[in-house]
């Protein structure tokens, strides 16, 4: 979403090799390359090409043409700035050129501009590319077209998964897993390079468990005949109880976490009132840049760690309604004149929460009414008068004081199936299908508690 009152000045216009066209508005001229790359990526999952220009209109200058490689290195057409050009400009840094009129640092980077020799003196030089181009006695060490495309290594790392499944020697296995590893390791694309990590690592387990075989029950054995019964179950309930702790504590936390968030919305402003919802500029870029931190250090190759981070930001999201209700709920004159000094508070107030839910509604603003666990026991309170009465009376059902809950585990067991079935009979692109998985997963968590307290 646009930032209210910020303009956009830089445009990146694009064509595909298909001829579809399309322009994107910017903040700066890091988020117009950020769409640039995001762009060769696709071109490069699609094995198709793109060209890119990047306008600046407050000052006409233009960077590029780019356009999505054949190979790994980009190319720069006869628009470009001039091609003798040994250094180029990527971020805030100056980058020693591939080769002159080249898009590509040293170190990799795409540059956005060339530079100058008077021009490069305002820029730190980049130490990466320094020590690129002195590592063999003045012969320039770059990155050069014969690096293999991101398709390449794609298809490379599959082979090598698919030659696993005839490998029996332990080190080889290994071997062969670390080389798919470097190679997935090597593609840029998050996109592209996730999914061959994830693959890696389930060949990885897989090829272990074959080396060493676990001894297996004949079928027909029963639970008591397996040797150290009594110690596995022992062992599973200690890791169940731990996760289901840990997920108790996960939802403290994500909790914590939107009552910190609820503290930056009610330091900013959207129409005249805190931003409560959340929505103005100031807010969003305090959140993103909190989540970006928190994830610093952590490597891309590392997907459970990501994923993690992933789903606690969307608990957080998923808690932010109910930390609203509560804070207006808590609301009295004190508070009142803290939190909103703008308004013109009556004397002897009835109901604070309703006055400013009132304020908030003149401006076009509905705030949250209820929790989610109110929400979900009102809608549960319909589903139930749905419900057919039972006719039957000598059905060997359970008490009444059971009943109720054992049709609201029913109904959510049900919905379960639904959901499932339209799972799989739809495609999910990536950044669903995560989505997806963090709600599911905290559904999971919920459950468990509810299953430990019934033990």
């Amino acid at each position: 979403m646009p930032k209210r009152g910020v303009r956009q000045p830089f445009r990146l216009s694009f064509e595909w090799r298909s001829g579809i066209k399309g322009t994107h508005a910017c903040y700066d001229l890091g988020e117009a390359e950020a769409k640039r790359d995001e762009l060769f990526a696709n071109a490069e999952m699609r094995d198709s090409s793109v060209t890119v220009t990047i306008l600046n209109r407050d000052t006409n200058e233009v960077f590029g043409p780019f356009v999505s490689p054949e190979d790994s290195a980009m190319t720069v057409t006869a628009a470009a700035p001039k091609v003798s050009a040994t250094l180029g400009l990527a971020g805030k840094m100056a980058h020693p050129l591939t080769s002159p009129g080249s898009v590509q640092s040293l170190c990799g980077k795409v540059v956005s501009k060339f530079l100058k020799d008077d021009e490069a003196k305002d820029y730190p030089r980049c130490t990466a590319c320094g020590e690129l181009a002195s590592k063999e006695s003045g012969t320039v060490a770059t990155k050069t077209a014969t690096e293999p495309k991101p398709a390449q290594l794609k298809a490379d790392v599959l082979d090598i998964l698919a030659g696993l499944e005839n490998i029996s020697d332990a080190a080889k296995a290994e071997s062969m897993i670390n080389s798919a590893m470097e190679k997935a390791s090597a593609i840029k694309s998050a996109q592209m390079r996730i999914p061959l990590v994830k693959k890696i690592e389930a060949a990885a387990d897989k090829a272990k468990a074959s080396q060493a075989p676990a001894k297996r029950v004949v079928e027909g054995t029963v639970v008591a005949d397996i040797a150290g019964k009594d110690e596995i179950i022992a062992a599973g309930i200690t890791k169940i109880h731990e996760a289901v702790e840990l997920g108790r504590k996960m939802g403290d936390k994500a909790m914590d976490l939107a009552r910190i968030q609820l503290g930056a919305r009610l330091r900013a402003e959207r129409k005249g009132l805190p931003d409560l919802e959340g929505q103005s500029g100031p807010v969003k870029a305090l959140m993103a840049e909190m989540y970006t931190k928190a994830r610093n250090g952590v490597p891309l190759t590392d997907v459970t760690t990501l994923e993690a981070h992933e789903s606690l930001k969307k608990a957080v999201s998923n808690r932010m309604q109910d930390v609203t209700v509560e804070f207006l709920r808590s609301l009295d004159a004190d508070k009142l004149r803290e939190h909103f000094p703008l308004l013109t508070i009556p004397t002897n107030i009835e109901s604070p929460e309703a006055f400013i839910r009132a304020e908030y509604k003149e401006v076009g603003i509905t705030l949250p009414e209820m929790t989610r666990a109110e929400r979900a026991k009102l809608d549960r309170a319909k589903d139930k008068a749905e419900l057919p009465a039972a006719t039957d009376a000598s059905t060997d059902a359970p008490s009444s004081a059971v009943s109720p809950a054992v049709q609201e585990v029913k109904h959510a067991s049900e919905l379960a199936d639904k959901l499932a079935a339209r799972i799989q009979a739809k495609k999910y692109d990536e950044k669903e299908r995560e989505a997806l998985k963090a709600e599911v997963q905290e559904a999971l968590t919920k459950f468990s508690l509810v299953f430990a307290a019934l033990a």
